[in-house]
């Protein structure tokens, strides 16, 4: 009810701001994407998904107040990319094609890997192939390469997208070889990309990789992929979950029992329940 309230007020202070024709500061769309990003890993989706609607809100102007949203190619999809997170997939496929202009390029890019996402998930690997070979298009266009600035570097994010969509179309054909050759690669192209709050690339890819690799039946292997990214992400429940079913599958019941108190304490605040299928 509290966290109901604040959210509340907060929007009630951005209907006051755009009433009297400003905003709290150009930061304000960045404040609000840092707290999308915490909700997210908390697996709060319906309160993930209240942020990303307030900045996708703001970057759809591409203004806030008299200032130009920089950042505003981050904003657009992040409704979208909290339905995908969540494996909330008839959502995903209900979003409407983004214009086919090239500030949008981004955006109708994601709109692919999101939209391939779901169908993967779904096993009709030809349609994901589909939406995979259209943001391989966008992805590795001229127009892609435009977008480059130190506020954003495209093509390098969506490399990340691109290898991403391509394991998970393997791995709906059953190819789970290149299924975790391709998130290798995505992995890498992640950890290519330039340091910045919150991450140019939000979703870290290691858990997908790890559950791909625990799905191949390599235990071990996937265990040291979710070490490595509680490392880079401490105690961030998503690995938290990936490690304690890699322990079990080993017969650690005793380390599994310790990491899945660990997981509880994370994910004490989240609406969803986790599983391995929407990693």
């Amino acid at each position: 009810m509290a966290n109901a309230k604040a959210i509340k007020a907060d929007q009630s202070y951005l209907r006051h701001c755009r009433a009297q024709g400003f905003y709290p500061g150009v930061y304000y769309p960045h404040n609000v994407h840092f707290i999308w990003y915490a909700r997210l890993f908390q697996g709060r989706s319906a309160d993930a998904l209240v942020a990303a609607k307030q900045a996708a809100d703001i970057a759809y102007d591409n203004y806030c107040g008299p200032n130009k949203a920089v950042e505003a190619p981050r904003f657009r999809h992040l409704p979208w990319l909290t339905w995908a997170r969540f494996g909330q997939w008839d959502e995903v496929l209900k979003v409407a094609q983004p214009p086919a202009t090239n500030d949008f390029l981004a955006d109708r890019a994601l709109w692919h890997f999101t939209r391939g996402l779901a169908f993967a998930a779904r096993q009709q690997a030809e349609a994901a192939a589909q939406e995979h070979a259209e943001l391989v298009k966008l992805a590795q266009s001229d127009d892609a390469k435009k977008l480059d600035s130190p506020q954003f570097p495209a093509t390098a994010v969506l490399a990340v997208a691109e290898h991403w969509l391509a394991g998970k179309v393997a791995g709906a054909r059953g190819d789970t070889r290149a299924m975790i050759e391709h998130l290798e690669k995505a992995v890498s192209a992640e950890d290519a990309l330039p340091y910045m709050e919150p991450a140019y690339w939000p979703i870290p890819p290691r858990p997908a990789l790890g559950a791909a690799i625990l799905q191949s039946g390599d235990a071990a292997k996937a265990e040291q992929v979710f070490r490595e990214d509680l490392r880079r992400w401490p105690r961030n429940g998503w690995a938290l979950f990936g490690l304690e079913q890699c322990l079990r599958s080993q017969g650690k019941a005793q380390a599994a029992d310790l990491v899945r108190r660990e997981f509880d304490q994370a994910w004490k605040r989240a609406d969803v329940k986790l599983d391995l299928a929407c990693f």
